[in-house]
Parts: C-alpha cells; sequence; structure tokens
C-alpha cells in the first residue's frame, strides 16, 4: 500500500512537472525577450541622439555659411548700386542694354566676351531653337547669310520700312538691343560658315 503511495505521489509530481515548465518556460522567454527589447530600444535611443546632434551641428554651420553668404551678397548689392562706370560715367540706374560691355573691364578682354558670346547665341540657336546642322542644310542659297545682314542692318539703325529688306530675309526679325542683334548675326554668319565647309567637305 506504501508501494502504491509513492507511486501516485511521483506520477502527482510528474503531472504537476509537465504543467508547471510550460509556464516557467514562457515566463523566462518573455522576461529575456523584454530585457533584449528595451536593451534595443535604448541602444536606438542612444544612437538617435547621437545622429540629432550630428545633424544640429550640421544645421549650425549650414546656417553659418548661409549667414556669410547673404553678407556677401549684401556687400555685393551695395557695390552694384554704387557702381559707376569709369569710362563714361554710367551708373546703375542708368546703365542699359547697350553699354559697352567693356568699359571698366581690361581691352584685352573686348575680344574674348565677344566670341564667347557669339558661340554661346550659335549653341542657344541649336539647343533652343533646333536650328542644327541637318536644320541649316536646307537653307542652301544663303539664307543665312541673308538674315544676317538684315539682322546687322537693323541692329545699326536701318528702318525696317527700307524696301531691300523685304525682299532679303524669309524670316521675321525682333527688334532687340544693337549689341544683341549684332552677335545673333554674327551666330548666323558662323552657322553658313560651317554649311559651307560641310558642303566642300563632301565635295
Amino acid at each position: 500500500m506504501q508501494q502504491q503511495h509513492y507511486i501516485l505521489a511521483l506520477v502527482a509530481l510528474w503531472l504537476f512537472t509537465l504543467a508547471f515548465l510550460p509556464f516557467l518556460f514562457a515566463t523566462t522567454r518573455h522576461r529575456a525577450s523584454t530585457a533584449g527589447f528595451e536593451d534595443g530600444l535604448a541602444k536606438r535611443h542612444a544612437l538617435h541622439a547621437l545622429e540629432i546632434e550630428e545633424l544640429e551641428g550640421e544645421l549650425a554651420k549650414t546656417g553659418a555659411e548661409c549667414e556669410s553668404l547673404r553678407a556677401k551678397l549684401a556687400e555685393l548689392d551695395a557695390d552694384a548700386a554704387s557702381w559707376v562706370c569709369g569710362e563714361c560715367g554710367s551708373n546703375a540706374q542708368t546703365r542699359n542694354a547697350d553699354h559697352p560691355v567693356w568699359h571698366g573691364k581690361p581691352r584685352a578682354n573686348i575680344h574674348a566676351t565677344a566670341a564667347r558670346e557669339v558661340l554661346a547665341e550659335r549653341r542657344r540657336q541649336i539647343k533652343e531653337k533646333g536650328y542644327t546642322p541637318e536644320h541649316d542644310e536646307h537653307y542652301k542659297s544663303g539664307e543665312l547669310a541673308k538674315a544676317a545682314a538684315v539682322i546687322t542692318l537693323l541692329g545699326i539703325g536701318t528702318t525696317p520700312e527700307w524696301p531691300p529688306l523685304n525682299n532679303i530675309c524669309r524670316w521675321p526679325v525682333k527688334k532687340e538691343a544693337p549689341r544683341r542683334m549684332l552677335v545673333k548675326a554674327c551666330a548666323l554668319i558662323l552657322a553658313e560658315i560651317e554649311r559651307l565647309d560641310r558642303t566642300q567637305v563632301q565635295s
């Protein structure tokens, strides 16, 4: 009888162990998960705090650079407002589009500046207007040179009503500042020269 009691006690202990172990494992796993989550959260907060500190430092640096640029811009604006041409006496208020580009600059830069503007206008005609070399090949009777001649005459003050102009240029000409019109005319002359060179190479 006593042996049966031992067996029953062992069975009861075994059943209790089977019932309690999952709870014990679950509790341990939950505690470990919670501890790991809190540790990871703390590390992430520390990392974010470090990143925020670095961003604040960069923002402060950028703000200082912006203030420096604003100061330089204000200085340039002040210089521009007080600008006076040393050759003709024009100032920032009276200067217009016809003011010679070389006034106040070394004379050695005159030709380089004009040439750069002509090349820039030629690039603009190609990119913005679509006047590519292929497009120019459609005009083999000197139309480009004639247009340049008309623009030049209008640029130097010839009136549009001058009869020959109506028979020379096949395109309407926009009236602009004389210097700007001469730059456009030079770009057209350049396009015509390039067309003639291509024709010579092909032949």
